[in-house]
């Protein structure tokens, strides 16, 4: 009888001991258990963020660029304003660069961008265009797939004329603004840039009137560049390469 019993308890045992094993195998990767399960769980906003640090290059391209109204060259004995209702340029593409110096791809970052400006219509005049900035960017969330970068930075505009193939001027300039950044797909960005028109430093240089005399305007006094806009729209589609 106590034999029986004995078993009885053995068989109990073993068959519990197989059941708890199973239900483990059932709910655990080999190597792991239940609380270890619990430990590496996250919100779901956290297992589907979204990688914003961007080092990439990229296509960059101006609809509407440098929105020069006129221009006006005052002398010692004349004054003459040029193109007054009239475009000057067209369209400007080029490249553009951006990194982003954080690993989680907010904060500081860098905007650089090189645009080849063309002349409108029987204009003589084309354009290139450097700048570099600083931005800050801030995203929308971790689940966002948009971003928002203020930006101030420096840049060096040259003035060509095509018919001649003579350098006019250059001038080192500043502007800022901001870029909206949409994540099209893993590693496509796509940007617009709401960016002030150039802040000329010197506009007499990039002209190439700069202590020249003129047979009509005589001496050269001043030079300025107005614009029918304080504020241009440039485009990018950039792409990560590392």
């Amino acid at each position: 009888m106590i034999k029986s019993i004995t078993l009885l308890i053995c068989l109990l045992f073993i068959t519990t001991i197989g059941l708890s094993q199973e239900f483990n195998f059932l709910n655990t990767a080999p190597g792991e258990n239940t609380q270890i399960q619990e430990d590496n769980w996250e919100p779901i906003e956290l297992q589907y963020r979204i990688d914003w640090r961007e080092r990439s290059i990229g296509l960059f391209f101006m609809p509407i660029p440098l929105n020069i109204s006129s221009i006006e060259i005052t002398g010692s004995k004349n004054s003459l304003t040029i193109a007054e209702n009239d475009k000057i340029f067209n369209v400007g593409f080029g490249a553009s660069f951006n990194y982003d110096f954080n690993a989680t791809g907010s904060g500081l970052g860098n905007i650089t961008y090189f645009a080849v400006i063309l002349g409108a219509g029987e204009s003589d005049l084309q354009a290139y265009d450097f700048f570099t900035a600083l931005k800050y960017d801030y995203n929308f969330g971790p689940l966002s797939r948009f971003e928002l970068s203020p930006l101030l930075g420096i840049g060096n505009l040259a003035f060509v004329n095509t018919n001649k193939t003579l350098n006019v001027g250059s001038s080192l300039y500043v502007s800022g603004g901001a870029r909206i950044s949409w994540l099209a797909a893993n590693n496509l960005f796509v940007g617009a840039d709401i960016q002030t028109t150039p802040i000329i430093f010197d506009p007499e240089k990039l002209l190439g009137v700069k202590n020249q005399v003129d047979t009509f305007l005589g001496k050269i006094d001043s030079a300025k560049i107005k614009y029918s806009f304080f504020a241009q729209i440039n485009l990018s589609i950039r792409y990560n390469i590392f």
